[in-house]
C-alpha cells in the first residue's frame, strides 16, 4: 500500500486551501471521498457553493474586491447576497467576475493577502475563512473567537489585521497569515487633542507607508501613522457630508492612472462604492456607483498600497 502523502503544515494553509491539499487529491478515490465528506461537514456554516462564473486574480491592478450583502441580484444573477466579486476600475466601476459564493447573505469582513492573493473573510460576524478565488474556504478556528470582526485587512508588510468589537470598544488585532494563533491585540484610541470621537469604526486599509486608514459608520476618515505601536492613536482627517449612507469599508485602488481611495456601504438600502477625495475637512464622494441589488457592500479590499492618493 502506498504511504499517504504528508498533510500540509499550518504555514501552508493560506496559500493552499483545503481543496488543494495533497492529502485529498493524492489519495485513492475511496479515502478521498471520506476526507472530502469530512471537509464538507467542517464547513457547516458554508453550503456547497456553485461554481463561480469566472476568476480574476484578486490582486490584479485596476480591480477592487467586494463582499456583497443583501437579497437582490443583478440582471446577470451574479450579485446575490453573500457573494465576493471583482470590480473593474475603468472609466466606470463595474462588476466583472464572481470570485467566491457563500451562504451568509449578511455579508461580512473582507481582506486580501498580497503575498498569495488569498481572500480572507467572515461569516456570522466572527467566523474567519480563507480561500483562493473559486476555491474551498478553510475555517481558521484560531481567529473565529467570540468577538465580532468589523473588518479584515493586510498591510504592505503582509501582516493581517482585524477590527474586533469587545466589551463596547473596538480594538485591532495583528496576526501572521501563516500562524493566526499568534495574534496580538492593539488598543485603538483617538489621539489626544482630537475634536471628534472615534465612534463605530467599520473599515480598515493600509497605504504604502504602512499607515492605517479607518472609516466609521457615519463616514469619518481617520489615520494612524505609527502602526508599530502597541496603542494606535488615530487622528481625524475628514468626513463625508451627512447623508443616508452607512459606511462599511474602504480600500485603495488605481483608476485612470491615479491612486485613489474608495469607500463602500449602503445608501437607502442599495449597495454603493464611491471614490473618495480628500478636500480639507470634507471627504468628497464622486462618483457613486450602485452595485445591482438591495443590501450593502460590507467588505472592500485590494492589494494596492499607494504612498499618496487623490
Amino acid at each position: 500500500m502506498r504511504p499517504f502523502p504528508p498533510l500540509p503544515t499550518a504555514a501552508s494553509r493560506d496559500t493552499r486551501p483545503l481543496d488543494a491539499w495533497p492529502g485529498i487529491r493524492g489519495l485513492p478515490p475511496r479515502w478521498a471521498s471520506v476526507l472530502a465528506l469530512t471537509a464538507a461537514c467542517s464547513l457547516s456554516g458554508l453550503a456547497t457553493a456553485p461554481p463561480a462564473l469566472a476568476a480574476v486574480n484578486p490582486c490584479d491592478s485596476g480591480h477592487l474586491v467586494a463582499y456583497l450583502a443583501g437579497t437582490g441580484e443583478g440582471s446577470t444573477g451574479t450579485s446575490g447576497g453573500g457573494t465576493i466579486v471583482s470590480l473593474e476600475l475603468g472609466e466606470d466601476l463595474r462588476q466583472d467576475y464572481v470570485l467566491l459564493r457563500n451562504q451568509d447573505r449578511n455579508g461580512g469582513a473582507l481582506g486580501v493577502n498580497p503575498a498569495s492573493s488569498t481572500l480572507w473573510f467572515t461569516t456570522q460576524g466572527n467566523r474567519v475563512w480563507s480561500s483562493k478565488a473559486e476555491g474551498t474556504p478553510y475555517n481558521w478556528r484560531d481567529l473565529s473567537g467570540p468577538s465580532y470582526k468589523g473588518d479584515i485587512a493586510f498591510g504592505k508588510d503582509r501582516k493581517g489585521y482585524f477590527l474586533a468589537e469587545e466589551n463596547g470598544a473596538t480594538n485591532v488585532y495583528v496576526f501572521p497569515a501563516d500562524r493566526p494563533a499568534d495574534r496580538r491585540r492593539i488598543n485603538l484610541n483617538a489621539a489626544p487633542g482630537q475634536d471628534h470621537d472615534l465612534d463605530d469604526p467599520t473599515g480598515l486599509a493600509f497605504d504604502g507607508r504602512n499607515q492605517a486608514w479607518i472609516i466609521t459608520r457615519h463616514g469619518e476618515l481617520w489615520t494612524v501613522r505609527d502602526t508599530a505601536a502597541t496603542t494606535w492613536k488615530a487622528q481625524y482627517t475628514s468626513a463625508a457630508q451627512p447623508s443616508t449612507r452607512k459606511f462599511e469599508d474602504l480600500a485603495f485602488g488605481r483608476q485612470n492612472g491615479q491612486d485613489a481611495l474608495f469607500v463602500s456601504g449602503s445608501d437607502r438600502g442599495e449597495r454603493f462604492v464611491a471614490r473618495a477625495g480628500d478636500r480639507g475637512n470634507e471627504l468628497d464622494l464622486q462618483p457613486t456607483h450602485h452595485i445591482a441589488g438591495d443590501g450593502s457592500v460590507t467588505g472592500l479590499a485590494s492589494c494596492a498600497f499607494p504612498d499618496t492618493w487623490s
